[in-house]
């Protein structure tokens, strides 16, 4: 298993937003920012709308998993949905992240 700095890490993060490669008011920079902070699992499916009828799902997995190969993390990528449906992505963070 891997291991970095939390420091080391959000400094990378704040690479990626100078060189224009990540947006600061995205989704996929706070859940970077999760993972810097010592988070574990993502799921990179969100329901955008109101009410479930009138909502339609948002999936970042391609986004969120480019985001992290550029900056070193491992991971696994699985489908905990009881039937494997597409709403079951699960990123797990292999890399153990050290808090400073």
């Amino acid at each position: 298993m891997k291991s970095t700095n939390s420091t080391v890490l959000a400094s990378k993060i704040e690479k990626l937003v100078a060189d224009k490669h990540l947006n600061r008011n995205s989704t996929i920079f706070d859940w970077l920012m999760l993972v810097s902070l010592g988070a574990k699992h993502l799921r990179p499916i969100n329901s955008t709308g109101g009410s479930w009828k009138y909502s339609s799902l948002s999936d970042r997995t391609v986004e969120i998993t480019s985001a992290l190969k550029s900056l070193g993390v491992e991971f696994t990528l699985s489908n905990d949905a009881p039937k494997g449906g597409k709403t079951g992505a699960l990123i797990t963070i292999t890399t153990k992240v050290k808090q400073v």
